[in-house]
């Protein structure tokens, strides 16, 4: 066999020739020269547009769940274990809520910075469209008890159609933040807060540089601050939060499971029992390193959509 630029060729004692790619090692990743990763923009475009459109959704199940929130006359809160025994920290919530604001902006600086941005991006708004499709039906199918004082619910007309969607719409421009002042009920069964948390500490951990320790460790530690704050805060109960992250764990490793499987076997066969996740990743053929550059709006409009 020839050698060409791109392998590099060895001689055994039978004199055969064998050629033997040439991988770039980047942060522990391999990658073949020859297989570049291409940005692919709309697809980019649209993995924004799923998650955009279930978290419109889920919005408008919190307004559901919220109008048919149990009454704390008739149905006392839960007995809880950890929230119980603690004292309240009444700031609790909207401490999480901050938390998940500092790793959120992390996060999109790393993004931006990121050679291969788009990539990190789709899979970030996949991976949490999907978590919240689960959290819509956990919702939608069990009402927990309102969880005890402090925690009250801001009352919200919610009688018509046009009343819950425009309360839906407002939830969903401002994140349904308490910070913007909502404070809705009902929505326990698991914490989305949690969720975005603990999926913003996985993705700092995976795509970032393997020798920055300390951008790692300031994440794990806001992921656990946000958690505890948020229970004591009786923001939500404890098994909300094991829940969200026990989820987030499982379809952001099965999700790069399945890429890794991909990659080493280079057959789509067995993905195309996912449809989903075959669209979005079938040309990111390699495993994605992590290389970073100052962005242009050059590299926009050389790439290929």
């Amino acid at each position: 066999m020839e050698a060409t630029s791109n392998h590099k060729p060895t001689s055994p004692p039978n004199g055969i020739t064998v050629t033997i790619p040439d991988f770039s090692h980047l942060n522990g990743h391999q990658r073949p020269a020859d297989k570049p990763l291409i940005p692919e923009y709309w697809k980019t475009l649209w993995s924004y547009g799923y998650m955009n459109l279930v978290v419109f959704i889920m919005c408008y199940a919190t307004v559901i769940t919220h109008r048919e929130a149990p009454d704390r006359r008739k149905h006392p809160p839960l007995p809880d274990r950890f929230m119980d025994n603690l004292p309240n920290i009444t700031w609790g919530i909207m401490g999480s809520e901050v938390c998940i604001m500092v790793l959120g902006l992390t996060l999109l600086v790393m993004t931006i910075f990121h050679k291969h941005r788009t990539i990190v991006f789709r899979r970030f708004c996949i991976i949490l469209a999907t978590v919240y499709i689960m959290r819509i039906s956990t919702m939608l199918s069990t009402a927990l008890p309102v969880l005890p004082p402090p925690n009250e619910c801001t009352k919200q007309p919610t009688d018509t159609y046009y009343e819950q969607l425009a309360l839906t719409f407002s939830l969903w421009m401002k994140s349904g933040s308490r910070l913007s002042g909502i404070k809705m009920c009902g929505d326990y069964m698991f914490s989305g807060h949690i969720t975005s948390l603990t999926l913003a500490n996985l993705m700092i951990i995976e795509y970032s540089p393997s020798n920055f320790y300390v951008l790692r460790y300031f994440s794990i530690s806001l992921n656990v601050v946000g958690s505890y704050i948020l229970i004591v805060g009786r923001g939500h109960y404890t098994v909300d939060v094991i829940i969200a992250i026990l989820l987030v764990f499982i379809v952001f490793h099965f999700y790069h499971t399945l890429t890794s499987l991909y990659v080493f076997t280079k057959s789509s066969d067995k993905l195309r029992w996912f449809p989903f996740f075959w669209y979005f990743e079938r040309n990111v053929c390699c495993a994605v390193p992590n290389e970073f550059e100052v962005p242009r709006l050059s590299h926009i409009f050389s790439g290929k959509i």
